[in-house]
């Protein structure tokens, strides 16, 4: 009841500040019918942890922005901060030009992502190539320069740079503009970790001009802003590149050879990174093996020089090897699902297989009679963007217990024509379903429990 009552106050609270405003895409306001405009900043969470609000009016034959309204909760570097300022203070003289800028921008739907607005340069991308990887020795560096000269791969690292892990607890923005005539238009934006705050939301159609939010924090008096968002757009696009186009997994895989040939020699006859990443240390790998179907990663982690480890990553692969001899329904269904990936962890089972028997026992008892340390853990994913993960038993038996993804239509899923029912967030409809769902070898069920669950994770 409290949590209730202290959502509905934040609720009730930014309406106050917003106001009961319309919508402004396509809308041509003139310049001089303009009274105000509001900047607001209302952090997110689920408590209020701050808010702010600048007002831009016309005064002196120009325009100005005060700061009229601020509130900075309390943190976790100072429980007892509680700040609250509704006296109006001056920030800055703001040119027509931005004003002129901020409604030609409201007025125009253009709707798609313009790359020439982003300023994308070259050199700026060449400059924070380090930030990647420490050491690029000088053919590597070499390289990635040459990949970022290519735009197809800059622009495909900048799309994505621009379309980050959807995340609750945004910050929300709002621009109110009200006229003379009273009337009021909003913009709005909600993010968290997204460049310039992007997508900006104009009468429900999407706007990606980065200008709008460089209007919001110039206003604000936030001088650094313009430079900082560029800084962060090229290390992210830098990063992805380097990832992405297995620039970064080449290079160390190379650094590997030459570093730790001892180790190297074990694993090059039919191992060979898909990821490889890590420090001058240990190393943090997705190995693929030419014994065993492509769609398969062993998840790896060892120290470089520890031939020992790397010798135990070559017996499970022999494990893995008479596994994927068996002919059983989900097999057959991974080969059929071109892009899919099965990440196997070798200690999976070791560290968790004990409770996870434990919990299948009281649905499937046959299960008692077997050896967890035989079992096998498989994490796929689809490209759907779904992810389930199975236990494989020794007698082939296969076991489902865990079911992610996306519901954006409805509740009701329906994975290898069995319905399942799932919860999803509010924020962006995605879903995780616990369940415990044993099948035999061809895909028949053998137990499907009302609410069932292994306590898969």
């Amino acid at each position: 009841m409290i949590l209730k009552n202290c959502i509905s106050l934040s609720y009730c609270i930014i309406i106050g500040l917003i106001g009961t405003n319309t919508d402004c895409y396509g809308q041509k306001i003139a310049l001089n019918d303009v009274a105000k405009i509001e900047f607001i900043k209302k952090e997110g969470g689920w408590f209020m942890s701050g808010y702010r609000r600048v007002v831009v009016v016309p005064e002196k034959n120009g325009w100005m922005s005060y700061q009229n309204r601020i509130y900075k909760g309390p943190d976790f570097k100072d429980i007892n901060r509680d700040t609250r300022d509704s006296s109006t203070v001056f920030i800055r003289n703001v040119p027509t030009r931005i004003i002129n800028q901020l409604l030609t921008i409201i007025s125009q739907q253009k709707t798609g992502i313009n790359f020439n607005l982003f300023n994308i340069e070259t050199n700026g991308l060449i400059k924070y190539i380090d930030s990647t990887k420490a050491h690029l020795k000088p053919r590597q560096k070499a390289d990635f320069v040459k990949a970022i000269q290519s735009k197809a791969i800059v622009k495909e690292a900048f799309i994505k740079a621009l379309n980050p892990f959807d995340m609750p607890d945004k910050t929300g923005y709002w621009i109110n503009i009200t006229t003379k005539a009273n009337k009021a238009f909003t913009i709005d934006a909600h993010a968290i970790m997204e460049m310039y705050n992007l997508p900006w939301n104009i009468n429900g159609i999407k706007s990606y001009d980065p200008n709008i939010a460089l209007i919001f924090e110039y206003v604000g008096g936030n001088n650094d802003y313009k430079q900082y968002e560029q800084n962060r757009l090229y290390k992210q696009i830098d990063h992805d590149i380097f990832y992405r186009t297995a620039l970064g997994t080449r290079f160390n895989w190379d650094d590997f050879k030459l570093e730790h040939p001892a180790s190297y020699a074990l694993l090059k006859s039919t191992l060979t990174p898909a990821y490889f990443a890590g420090d001058d240390e240990w190393a943090a790998v997705l190995f693929k093996s030419s014994l065993l179907p492509s769609y398969l990663q062993i998840d790896s982690r060892f120290k470089k020089e520890d031939t020992s480890a790397i010798n135990r990553y070559k017996r499970y692969e022999d494990t893995l090897v008479n596994v994927f001899k068996r002919n059983n329904f989900l097999f057959d269904y991974l080969k059929a699902r071109p892009g899919c990936i099965v990440y196997l962890e070798p200690n999976r089972i070791q560290r968790d297989g004990k409770g996870f028997f434990k919990q299948i026992k009281p649905y499937y008892p046959a299960i008692d009679s077997m050896d967890y340390k035989q079992a096998l853990v498989l994490d796929v994913r689809e490209t759907n963007g779904l992810q389930s993960k199975w236990v494989v038993l020794p007698n082939n038996t296969l076991v489902l217990g865990l079911l992610t993804g996306t519901a954006k239509d409805s509740n009701q899923i329906n994975f290898m024509n069995i319905p399942i029912t799932v919860q999803t967030t509010w924020f962006n409809k995605t879903f995780s379903k616990s369940v415990c769902i044993v099948f035999d070898s061809s895909g028949k069920i053998i137990v499907n429990p009302d609410n069932g669950s292994m306590g898969m994770y």
